[in-house]
């Protein structure tokens, strides 16, 4: 079942139940399941039986070589044996000479999370974090809008870019440009053919069967000649 928005921004924590938030943007497979790392890390060692603590900034690195996972979002997680039952941990991309930096935000310039080579990674604040990625989601919409301003049609510029056209028309309505009319497919009948119909039929079923045509054609046929609705409900037996 398809989850609805409040589904995203109101999911409860597996461990303690606190609503999640999700990062900006994050995608079906990037929702969290936990509110905080302690929170996952306190669920995993009651499976487990070993306790992880996760590093803090200022905290020097552990000795000994780490393992290493890749969380849900790609992201390269760091994990030292500290005790029979204690496990040290932290993300790769927060170890700085040597010691744990997670007092701002860690951006990946090549927007691969795994990626954490010193020189593909840049400091910021939450906000420009999220100012930056806005930018980045914002630059599709613009190649869209130039495309469809070049003369392609929402269908073509779809199969162009792989995506269906509920994407292209969300795109272009997301930068400001109104969509060209569409030919219909279904073109009405003819006004007299309609009217003529229109006078032994009881309701817009009955219209669509006399014409051949969809029930939404005969209901937009009506509107085009200015023809009174039918009223809803089952038609009145004559």
């Amino acid at each position: 079942m398809k989850a609805t928005r409040l589904e995203v921004c109101g999911r409860p924590c597996r461990n303690c139940g606190t609503p999640v938030v999700d990062p900006p943007g994050a995608g079906r497979g990037q929702w969290r399941r936990y509110c905080t790392d302690d929170c996952r890390d306190e669920a995993q060692s009651h499976r487990t039986g070993d306790v992880i603590r996760s590093l803090r900034s200022g905290d020097p690195i552990p000795t000994g070589p780490a393992r290493r996972y890749t969380s849900g979002e790609g992201y390269v997680r760091l994990r030292w044996r500290a005790g029979p039952r204690l496990l040290l941990e932290t993300y790769e991309h927060r170890v700085r000479d040597g010691v744990i930096v997670d007092d701002e935000h860690v951006h990946h310039l090549n927007h691969q999370p795994a990626d954490n080579r010193p020189e593909n990674l840049k400091g910021m604040t939450a906000r420009e974090h999220a100012d930056l990625h806005a930018n980045d989601k914002r630059a599709p919409w613009e190649r869209i809008a130039r495309m469809y301003e070049a003369g392609l049609t929402q269908p073509q510029i779809a199969d162009e870019l792989g995506v269906n056209s509920s994407t292209v028309s969300r795109a272009l309505s997301k930068v400001g440009v109104k969509a060209r009319p569409t030919r219909s497919r279904f073109p009405i009948p003819p006004e007299r053919k309609v009217r003529a119909a229109y006078g032994e039929s009881t309701s817009a079923v009955d219209l669509a069967r006399r014409l051949d045509i969809a029930v939404h054609t005969a209901r937009v046929a009506m509107q085009t000649y200015g023809l009174t609705p039918f009223r809803a409900g089952r038609p009145s037996q004559r």
